[in-house]
């Protein structure tokens, strides 16, 4: 999980398995708390969650109180430049969020023998700096998924949290900690859209489906 606090920082925080119970049905997203006696340990992850030097992590004498804290943030992105992974100025054993719109669709698969849901696109950000995208398993069929069954004739903008930075100026999801979000409805897209080029011409659904139902492109 990921606290945020007032300030919109950020810091990991974890439950081990032994407090797992007693804790899955009071943890909810976009909720506020008020932790006590959780116990500060140095972030020392092969891939760290947050940049910060220490993560929360629960114990036997940890106590959690939801209380309604409208002074913090519900949703707080540190969405990583484009131009900065290009360079490689950014940490490899850190995940970032990004935003961008689809640019083009460079390959797609579904499940087979040996064969794992990929879906791989190239992504624009506003200053016009294009990185690759990789969506493993879940996320993967969620993009093909709303490219098949949406009529909307948009510019597809992503948001993908928790992603791996890949060698090769691009990111992926990773398995259990990365969430996708399409066009849906919210301030960070809405804004993207609205200050995208208006001369410039964005892949939509439509042309998404073509790329992937009319080719060549999904292995079975």
């Amino acid at each position: 999980m990921v606290f945020v606090d007032v300030k919109g920082d950020r810091i990991h925080v974890v439950v081990p398995k032994d407090y797992v119970a007693g804790f899955k049905d009071m943890l909810k997203e976009h909720t506020t708390y008020i932790m006590h006696n959780c116990s500060v340990v140095d972030n020392d992850d092969q891939f760290k969650v947050c940049d910060h030097r220490y993560k929360l992590m629960f114990n036997s004498g940890t106590t959690l109180t939801e209380e309604k804290l409208d002074q913090i943030p519900s949703h707080v992105y540190n969405f990583k430049s484009f131009g900065d992974i290009l360079s490689g100025k950014c940490q490899s054993n850190l995940l970032v969020d990004v935003i961008g719109v689809v640019h083009e669709v460079t390959f797609t698969q579904r499940e087979g023998v040996g064969k794992k849901v990929q879906a791989s696109f190239n992504m624009k950000d506003l200053s016009g700096n294009i990185i690759n995208c990789t969506l493993w398993e879940d996320n993967g069929r969620k993009f093909m998924s709303y490219s098949t069954n949406t009529s909307e004739n948009a510019a597809i903008i992503i948001i993908l949290t928790r992603a791996r930075i890949k060698h090769a100026h691009g990111v992926s999801n990773v398995w259990n900690g990365s969430k996708l979000f399409i066009n849906e409805k919210m301030p960070e897209i809405e804004e993207f859209r609205q200050n995208l080029p208006k001369n410039e011409v964005f892949v939509d659904a439509s042309e998404i489906i073509s790329q992937t139902l009319g080719s060549s492109q999904y292995s079975y």
